[in-house]
């Protein structure tokens, strides 16, 4: 079954998989989005808290709202995570989403250097990009 969220309002059609039109930042509908995602979340929450979720999901990761205390405290203890015994559970989703959020790659200079090299002409490549951009944009202005 295919759920084609618009506007307002929830439509459905028998196809087979879980389609989503991001249209709108209305509250019950982010709700109906997540509840179709299978993403679980407190009624009472707040329309930003809903996007954060939303974005989580469409970003691929991990919705901790759906792991048990000791699967987050797990997770917490895995990446390194200082977690303080006996914190709460929203404190423990906050410090993995605020992980999740700020990713750190350590051991760059462990890659070879081929590899290194051509990261290095990605960044310089996205820089570019966005000096273009700039220059572009205020060439717009005047």
């Amino acid at each position: 079954m295919t759920y084609y969220i618009y506007g307002s309002e929830i439509t459905q059609r028998r196809i087979g998989s879980i389609s989503i039109c991001n249209t709108t930042s209305n509250k019950k509908i982010r709700q109906a989005q997540l509840k179709v995602c299978g993403i679980k979340f407190d009624p009472g929450c707040t329309l930003k808290r809903l996007e954060a979720l939303w974005l989580r999901f469409t970003r691929g990761l991990l919705p901790y709202t759906t792991c048990s205390n000791s699967e987050l405290r797990r997770f917490c203890q895995q990446r390194g995570l200082k977690a303080i015994e006996g914190a709460m559970r929203e404190s423990l989703i906050s410090v993995l989403e605020n992980a999740d959020d700020e990713p750190v790659f350590e051991r760059f200079l462990d890659l070879p250097p081929e590899l290194r090299a051509i990261i290095f002409e990605y960044a310089e490549y996205e820089e570019e990009e966005e000096e273009e951009s700039e220059e572009s944009e205020e060439s717009d202005d005047d």
